[in-house]
């Protein structure tokens, strides 16, 4: 035992705290979760200077977040500036790691600068037509409107012209003070992200916490759950994404929230038309996020399976007498989906409504449509349906068969990347960079700085999820092919259902013929990643405590640990041309250093 009987006799307020952690571990487990999933989905992050100035020939920040300088007698020097990683008294740490740093950086990256302008038309009630539905971009126009970090900023620009685009775009987000706004001395207009990044941060974070509860109902090991938690929470490429104005996150929270009601209705044999009817919402939610999310349609089938194989065990009753209930409910609960996707194409015509300038909107439309659209009358239910052929159609379907296929020949330019390629982390995209200090020259001299936002993934989770597949695929076949006998069949159903998801997910998705990106992968991901921790349960069953101890510890440690050394990835923090190309050691990533 780690304490004597007399050591903790001695210590009535320790003995109170373990026998609570005892009782309440789940809790206070959980509890750790979301706090540190906290920190690192909103407020690790590199601040971006307010102010910048020419100090010697290199662009300085001025003073707000650096260590104050002073003299020999404690008093405050004019000249406040300081130069990361050089001067002395710039702190590294204050400089690069603040609160909020998920509005960080002050700048666009990937497809923000189409959902961003996408969000803007609904706040501005513009008329545009999207590839994906479009319950992600009011999150995050609903996260500008409630957060209003903008208040005296004019973002009219902020919709895009369309302008040899097919959907709303921006270049930037170079912008101005409102009219009759009068700034304060030294205020210059800059657009703030908070609010479009607020959403896509706070599903994220909150994935996290149900994720542990998912994966604890399945196992029933709270300290399982943890660990494999943090596959999710520490996994480098989901940070960088997740706190980006993007669709992701909000569709892996609905994803992650739809599992565990799923799991916890079949644990608990709950079969009630509720169940059936939340189940419907919670994938209604994910296909109107993005479409790919039908993969989860057919989880009611399993439900039902169960419903109906219990039933017929019991013996006092006819097939008959349930029939009629069975077919309602899978009746209700695709219903519920179809009216959920409809449903937000619906408020979709009902506030972006009002034509601009360069509209992609004609080329894609009917004549009735048009109509509406002429006479404002896009939120009345006898145009819904002309509205929403000429969406899915003559749009989204177009759209996506415009979408250029994956180009080897393009070379680092080439962003895109094959499925196949995926559980090993091919290819990570870079969606920002920034360097200081003396790089003009090469090779580049010591004072040299680079920091990078790169979507690359923890290929410790990202590799142990594949494992997890793997053994769950082994599992499978030793049990159908070999006849081998199953010590827990509650254990091999979930495993053999998750495993499925992914294998069907990523058959799906290998047959698309336009070009992916790595972050695809993240739904199949979550997949791995419970099939992971379910065929590690499965195998330290019979184990030690102290095997199951070491295991789940090593693992923890390893993701902990490849998360730090790749933060500067992650997060922004510099790293000298050395520091690099040590962290550059799998060349099939293909990291560009030079802009």
């Amino acid at each position: 035992m780690p304490f004597s009987q007399d050591f903790l006799e001695e210590r009535p307020d320790l003995v109170g705290f373990l026998k609570g952690f005892k009782t309440n571990s789940v809790f206070v487990l959980s509890m750790i979760v979301l706090f540190v999933s906290f920190v690192v989905f909103f407020q690790f992050g590199r601040i971006d200077y307010d102010k910048k100035e020419t100090r010697d020939g290199r662009e300085v920040g001025v003073g707000v977040f650096a260590t104050p300088k002073k003299d020999d007698k404690g008093n405050l020097l004019a000249d406040q500036s300081c130069i990361v990683n050089k001067d002395t008294s710039c702190n590294n740490i204050t400089n690069q790691w603040w609160l909020a740093g998920y509005g960080q950086p002050s700048s666009l990256f990937w497809d923000e600068n189409y959902h961003i302008a996408s969000a803007e038309r609904y706040l501005q009630g513009k008329l545009f037509m999207e590839p994906h539905p479009g319950l992600g971009k009011m999150f995050i126009a609903l996260g500008e409107k409630i957060l209003n970090p903008n208040p005296n900023i004019d973002k009219s620009k902020l919709v895009g012209d369309n302008t040899g685009d097919e959907i709303p775009y921006i270049k930037n987000v170079d912008v101005q003070f409102k009219q009759g706004y009068q700034p304060k001395d030294g205020e210059n207009p800059k657009y703030n992200f908070q609010g479009v990044r607020f959403f896509p941060t706070v599903f994220a974070w909150l994935s996290s916490l149900i994720l542990f509860y998912l994966l604890f109902w399945l196992t029933k090991n709270q300290y399982l759950a943890f660990v494999f938690s943090f596959f999710y929470i520490f996994d480098n490429a989901v940070v960088v994404h997740s706190r980006g104005a993007m669709l992701d996150s909000t569709q892996l929270f609905f994803i992650l929230s739809t599992l565990a009601a799923f799991v916890y209705f079949w644990q608990n044999k709950l079969f009630s038309w509720k169940s059936y009817l939340t189940l419907g919402i919670l994938v209604g939610l994910v296909i109107s996020t993005k479409v790919n999310g039908l993969i989860l349609a057919p989880i009611v089938l399993c439900l039902l399976f169960k419903e109906v194989r219990l039933t017929l065990a019991d013996k006092t009753n006819e097939l008959g007498d349930y029939l009629t209930s069975w077919i309602g409910k899978v009746a209700m609960y695709f219903g519920i989906i179809f009216l959920l996707f409809c449903g937000t194409y619906y408020v979709h015509f009902s506030i972006a409504a009002e034509p601009i300038e360069k509209n992609n909107y004609s080329g894609y439309t009917s004549d009735t449509t048009k109509k509406a659209i002429a006479e404002k009358r896009t939120g009345e239910l006898g145009y819904f349906w002309p509205q929403m052929q000429d969406h899915i159609n003559k749009f989204m379907l177009k759209f996506q068969e415009g979408v250029p296929k994956w180009d080897p020949t393009k070379g680092q330019s080439e962003n895109g990347s094959l499925p196949f390629t995926w559980p090993v982390g091919v290819k990570p995209i870079r969606y920002s960079a920034h360097r200081s200090g003396s790089c003009a020259t090469k090779p580049y001299p010591a004072d040299c700085r680079f920091s990078y936002l790169y979507l690359l993934p923890n290929l410790v989770a990202w590799v142990g999820a594949l494992a997890g597949i793997l053994l769950s695929l082994a599992l499978i076949a030793g049990k159908f092919l070999f006849g081998l006998e199953i010590k827990d069949k509650n254990q091999f159903f979930f495993i053999s259902l998750f495993s499925g998801f992914y294998i069907a997910y990523m058959v799906a998705i290998s047959r698309i013929d336009r070009v992916m990106y790595l972050y695809h992968y993240l739904i199949p991901l979550i997949f791995a990643t419970i099939s992971a921790a379910l065929i590690t349960n499965y195998i330290l069953a019979n184990r030690s405590r102290k095997v199951q101890v070491w295991t789940l510890t090593i693992l923890f440690f390893l993701v902990t640990a490849w998360f730090v050394y790749y933060a500067p990835f992650t997060y922004r923090l510099d790293m000298s041309p050395a520091d690099f190309e040590i962290k550059n050691w799998n060349k099939y990533w293909n990291l560009m250093m030079d802009f």
